[in-house]
This record gives C-alpha cells, structure tokens and sequence, in this order.
C-alpha cells in the first residue's frame, strides 16, 4: 500500500513537458540518495527547487524554509 506522499509524488508532472519521471532534491550532508532522489548541495536556499525531471532536465517546485 503506498502512503498519501507516494501517492502524490506519483501524479506530480514536470510543468515544462508533462513527464512524470521526476526525482526530488535533497539537501544536506548526507552520504547517499534514494533512487528516486537527487543530491541538491549541503546548504538550501529560498530559490532552491525541489524537484527535477528526468526527461528535459527542468527544474521546479519550492521547499517550505
């Protein structure tokens, strides 16, 4: 059963050409991503994106901080 955040994940599309394979950032010191995850920098900043699409490489979407 997925959780309402996969669930939302999944329907998210890329605002530039539709596709659904997106990735999401993360930010911090950490030592690895998540296949579905993106490294976006140890530090995050207000213009950071929160998500990547895989297919024409737009990059979308805000994070609360």
């Amino acid at each position: 059963m997925m959780t309402l955040k996969q669930e939302n994940e999944n329907k998210m599309e890329c605002p530039k050409c539709s596709s659904k394979d997106i990735k999401k950032y993360v930010y911090g010191y950490m030592g690895g991503c998540k296949e579905d995850e993106i490294m976006g920098g140890c530090m995050i900043s207000v213009e950071a994106p929160s998500h990547k699409c895989n297919t024409c490489g737009q990059d979308f979407g805000k994070y609360n901080i």
